[in-house]
């Protein structure tokens, strides 16, 4: 992966399938109109709110460790990181 932000992305689209999959078979499962309402504003409440999930842990590690940036982040990305995280 060439970035950070790419491999916590891929990350996250995972989640969101797998578990798109899980609640769309239990919808589907039921077959009543209720459940079905309940899954779809399931899955568009996790599907927006998973990539601030997984980005938020990761930027809070990032600031934390200060002068260790260079440890956490590829030295091709460590500029681009740290201009986001100082602004």
């Amino acid at each position: 992966m060439p970035d950070l932000f790419t491999r916590l992305q891929v990350t996250s689209r995972a989640s969101v399938f797998g578990m798109t999959c899980i609640i769309s078979a239990s919808a589907l499962h039921f077959y009543d109109p209720a459940v079905t309402t309940r899954a779809i504003v399931i899955i568009a409440f996790v599907a927006l709110t998973m990539p601030v999930a997984t980005h938020l842990p990761r930027g809070q590690t990032i600031l934390e460790a200060g002068d260790r940036l260079d440890v956490l982040v590829e030295p091709a990305e460590l500029g681009r990181v740290r201009d986001i995280f100082e602004a």
